[in-house]
């Protein structure tokens, strides 16, 4: 059985060393990190006991972003075209084609389909927006389809509780 102890923070420091900042982005939680190139920034993608997470950082020095719980990467599913992005089991997959111009705003939706997916379950995600999305993505009217409209909200509304003032379409 374990004991508990009271220690000094100088005798912290010296059992548990504090990462210096470039070791930050390189390791967490034991394991390394990845970073995914976009238009205007990088994604940092992080392992962590607790769950994974991505932050952006803009190319133009601003405020980065956090996206907890998913992975943002080049690597497309089967069915997925190297122009379009998806979200599943939180990973978000940017087609090559795409990552030239996938933005902040992009991961915004993208993201709000993660949360959709939280809150329906994977099956009734896959079968309700999903399937739908896969459907509609070439056609004009995709971003009207209420699947569409649900994710651009719920990342705005994820946005505006710890990014206030952030707005997308």
């Amino acid at each position: 059985m374990k004991t508990l102890s009271k220690k000094s923070f100088a005798v912290l420091e010296q059992e548990f060393p504090v990462l210096k900042e470039n070791q930050l982005t390189e390791i967490v939680g034991g394991q390394d990190s990845y970073s995914f190139t976009v238009a205007n920034g990088t994604f940092v993608n992080y392992y962590h006991e607790d769950g994974n997470y991505s932050v952006y950082y803009p190319s133009d020095g601003g405020s980065s972003v956090v996206f907890d719980g998913v992975h943002v990467n080049g690597n497309t599913l089967p069915f997925q075209g190297q122009d379009t992005a998806c979200q599943l089991n939180g990973q978000i997959r940017v087609g090559s084609e795409y990552a030239s111009y996938f933005t902040l705003e992009d991961t915004v939706h993208e993201y709000g389909h993660y949360l959709q997916q939280q809150e329906m379950g994977t099956y009734k995600y896959i079968k309700d927006v999903g399937l739908n999305s896969i459907q509609t993505v070439y056609e004009s009217d995709h971003s009207s389809q209420w699947y569409e409209q649900d994710a651009t909200q719920r990342g705005n509304d994820y946005m505006n509780q710890y990014y206030p003032g952030y707005y997308y379409y």
